[in-house]
C-alpha cells in the first residue's frame, strides 16, 4: 500500500472499563484485520481498573495472540490517564487510539496508517453513520474551530492515529484532554487530516459517557486548553498586545481629562479614576507577561534535558545490545578516551614477548650472570668476614649491656631463668667464708655480678706551655 515500510511498528492502545462482553469479539476483528496486514501490530490493552472480568478476558487474549500486551490500573483513573499509560508502554513507531466498545470497526486502522505513511502526522476519523449526540457534538466542534484557527478537523471525538512525534510534543494531558489531542498538534504545525469511518452501535455493556456535565466539563476544558496554548505558546505576544492596547486607552482618557481641566475650566474626577485603572491593567498585564515568559522558559528548558536523558537512555540501550551481540555479560559502560583499562579479552590475546615481532629477544641481553660472577658487583673485599658481637669494640658479651643503653632493671624470677638456662654465662661471687668443722646453717643469698667491658681511656689533650 504505497511503499508500506515492513519495519514500521503500529502500537494500538485500547483502553477498557468494565467491557468484559467486547474483548473477545474485538480481537476476532483485530485478528482478522492485522492477519492481512504489511506492518509489525502491536495491540495493548490498558484495563483501567474494571470490576467484572474484563482482565480474565484481556489475559486470555495475551495468551492466544503472541502481539497483545496488558497494562492495567488498580483503580479506575480515567481515559485520559489510562491512554497516557498505554503509550508510554508502546513500542511502535505509529500510535492509534482505538476504543474497545466495536462502535469502530478495525479495517479503519490500515487506511489510517496508510496516510500517515503518506506524509501526515496525525489521522483523525470522521463519524459516519448514526450519533445520538449530533447536536452536542456539531456544537463543540464549530467552537473549537473557532478557537484553533489552525484546525481543519470537523470531528474531534473519535479514533485517531499519529506518529511518535506528536506524541512527545503534547503537553501533560489531564483528565478529558484527550479529546483536543488533534488542536494540540495543529498548534504546533502539524499535518492533521480526516478520514471519513464507519460508527456502528455498541455491541455489549454500557457507555461510560452519560450526563449534562459532561457539556459544561467539555467547555471549561476548551477554554483551559486554549489558555495553554495561546499563553505557553507566545506569552508576551498576548500579555503585551493587551498591554499596549490598555496603555493608549489611558492615554486617550488622560487627554480627555485634562483638556477638560484647563480648557473648559471644570474637572470630571471619574475620568480621574478612568485613567488610573486603565495604566494599572497595563502595568500588571505587562508584568504577568515577563513572569509568563519566565514560566515558559523553565518548561522549555526542563523539555531540553528530558531529550538529553532520552538521548542518553538511546545510548545505554546502543552499548547494551553491543555487548549482547559480543557475548559479554557484564556491565558495558561506554569507553572513554582517556581510561587505560583493557578489557579481559584484549589481556587473552595478547601475545608473549619472545613472540612479539616488535618486542623480541635483545641481542645485548643474553643470560644474567650471577651476582658473584657479575664483575661490577662481586664479593666486596671488607665484607670477607663479619667481626663477632662480642669482638665489636662497642658490644660487650652477649649477655651484657650495650654501651651507651639503660641496663636492664633487675628481676629476681628472669634472673633465676637465665641462670638455670644458661649456667656458664653467670658469674657468682661467693663472700669469703672462714673454714670451720662446723657449718653454719645460715641461708647465703646468691650475688651475681655482671661483667662489663672495660673502660676506653680518656682522651688525650695536646698540652702546649704557651712559651716558645
Amino acid at each position: 500500500m504505497n511503499g508500506r515500510n515492513k519495519r514500521t511498528k503500529v502500537s494500538i492502545i485500547v483502553p477498557a472499563h468494565n467491557e468484559e462482553g467486547n474483548i473477545e469479539p474485538l480481537m476476532t476483528e483485530f485478528d482478522n484485520t492485522l492477519r492481512s496486514c504489511n506492518f509489525q501490530p502491536e495491540v495493548i490493552f490498558v484495563n483501567d481498573g474494571s470490576t467484572d472480568r474484563t482482565e480474565n478476558k484481556m489475559l486470555e487474549a495475551m495468551r492466544r495472540y503472541h502481539y497483545v500486551r496488558l497494562v492495567k490500573n488498580r483503580v479506575r483513573m480515567g481515559l485520559t490517564t489510562a491512554l497516557n499509560k498505554g503509550f508510554a508502554a508502546a513500542r511502535g513507531d505509529i500510535l492509534v487510539f482505538y476504543p474497545a466498545d466495536l462502535q469502530f470497526h478495525p479495517r479503519d486502522i490500515p487506511r489510517m496508517v496508510d496516510a500517515i505513511e503518506n506524509g501526515n502526522d496525525m489521522v483523525c476519523g470522521k463519524k459516519i453513520g448514526a450519533y445520538g449526540k449530533k447536536m452536542v457534538s456539531w456544537f463543540y466542534n464549530i467552537l473549537t474551530r473557532m478557537l484553533f484557527p489552525k484546525l481543519k478537523v470537523t470531528d474531534m471525538n473519535s479514533v485517531k492515529a499519529f506518529t511518535r512525534e506528536v506524541y512527545e510534543s503534547l503537553p501533560p494531558m489531564r483528565e478529558g484532554w484527550h479529546r483536543y489531542m488533534a488542536a494540540f498538534a495543529a498548534s504546533n504545525d502539524f499535518i492533521v487530516r480526516e478520514i471519513p469511518v464507519n460508527l456502528s452501535k455498541r455491541h455489549s455493556g454500557k457507555s461510560k459517557f452519560r450526563g449534562s456535565s459532561r457539556i459544561i466539563k467539555g467547555f471549561t476544558d476548551l477554554i483551559a486548553v486554549k489558555f495553554q496554548v495561546s499563553v505557553f505558546g507566545d506569552p508576551m505576544h498576548l500579555f503585551g498586545k493587551w498591554s499596549l492596547l490598555f496603555f493608549l486607552a489611558g492615554l486617550i482618557v488622560a487627554g480627555a481629562a485634562f483638556y477638560e481641566r484647563f480648557a473648559l475650566q471644570h474637572g470630571y474626577r471619574p475620568l480621574l479614576y478612568a485613567v488610573i485603572m486603565l495604566e494599572l491593567s497595563s502595568l500588571i498585564l505587562f508584568v504577568m507577561g515577563i513572569i509568563t515568559e519566565a514560566l515558559v522558559y523553565l518548561r522549555d528548558s526542563l523539555q531540553e534535558m528530558k531529550e538529553q536523558n532520552k538521548h542518553l537512555a538511546q545510548q545505554v540501550e546502543h552499548f547494551s545490545s553491543r555487548a549482547s551481540h559480543r557475548g559479554v555479560k557484564e556491565k558495558v559502560e561506554p569507553e572513554l578516551p582517556f581510561s587505560r583499562e583493557k578489557s579481559q579479552s584484549e589481556r587473552s590475546e595478547r601475545p608473549e614477548r619472545g613472540d612479539r615481532p616488535d618486542r623480541g629477544e635483545r641481542p645485548d641481553r643474553g643470560v644474567r650472570p650471577d651476582r658473584g660472577d657479575r664483575p661490577d658487583r662481586g664479593v666486596r673485599p671488607d665484607r670477607v668476614g663479619r667481626a663477632d658481637r662480642s669482638d665489636r669494640p662497642d658490644r660487650g658479651d652477649h649477655g651484657g649491656p650495650r654501651q651507651g643503653r639503660r641496663p636492664r632493671r633487675p628481676n629476681q624470677r628472669r634472673d633465676q631463668r637465665e641462670h638455670t638456662e644458661r649456667p656458664e654465662a653467670q658469674t657468682q661471687l661467693l663472700p669469703q667464708v672462714s673454714e670451720s668443722p662446723t657449718p653454719t646453717p645460715e641461708v647465703v643469698p646468691t650475688i651475681r655480678i655482671r661483667e662489663l667491658p672495660p673502660p676506653s681511656p680518656p682522651p688525650t689533650e695536646d698540652r702546649h706551655d704557651g712559651a716558645e
